[in-house]
């Protein structure tokens, strides 16, 4: 029996890779690699960078702190002035109190006073 025409052929199209390429791919990926390791930053630079990143946050942090202290004072003062308040609504309610009474005992006396006019 014949080989079938359409068949199709297992023959490589191109010959294997020689060693000699394998080592000139390997040889650009280690320039690849080299490359990059020559671009990431040292220790040094690190070390700067961590102490940059460290001042800012140190002078955030000072910031924040006076600012909290601010409204701290702010909020202080709001309550003793509160403190304040209520103690003059307090008299206050006591002295209108007062009167209320003072006005009804005074309303009461014309009251008595015009009830014995209509009786005299």
């Amino acid at each position: 029996m014949a080989a079938p025409e359409n068949q199709a052929d297992f023959t490589p199209h191109s010959p294997a890779p020689s060693v000699g390429s394998h080592k000139s791919m390997d040889t650009g990926i280690e320039a690849d690699i080299k490359e990059l390791l020559r671009n990431l930053p040292s220790k040094t630079d690190l070390t700067n960078m961590l102490g940059k990143l460290e001042a800012t946050f140190q002078s955030k942090m000072e910031a924040m702190g006076s600012d909290i202290n601010q409204v701290s004072l702010r909020v202080t003062d709001l309550e003793d002035r509160r403190d304040v308040l209520q103690a003059q609504m307090t008299n206050l309610s006591s002295t209108i109190e007062t009167k209320s009474h003072f006005m009804s005992s005074m309303q009461r006396q014309m009251d008595d006073l015009d009830n014995q006019g209509l009786q005299k």
